[in-house]
């Protein structure tokens, strides 16, 4: 094979790769981002439930920074 070829067909399956792993990337940061709110969501439900139940001191707990 003549090396502008192979040059060629290295450089397509570099580029191959590189696409692959930007959209496994893309789809993880998904998932993170979705259980990410999935998370906050749960928190300030929580925080709500101890302000009605006048849990103030588990209210506060509970909106500490992570």
């Amino acid at each position: 094979m003549k090396k502008g070829t192979e040059k060629w067909l290295i450089k397509g399956t570099r580029e191959k790769e590189e696409e692959e792993y930007h959209h496994k990337r893309e789809d993880a940061h998904k998932v993170i981002g979705n259980k990410k709110k999935i998370y906050m969501k749960n928190v300030i439900e929580s925080i709500e439930d101890d302000q009605k139940n006048n849990s103030t001191r588990k209210m506060y707990q509970n909106s500490k920074p992570i």
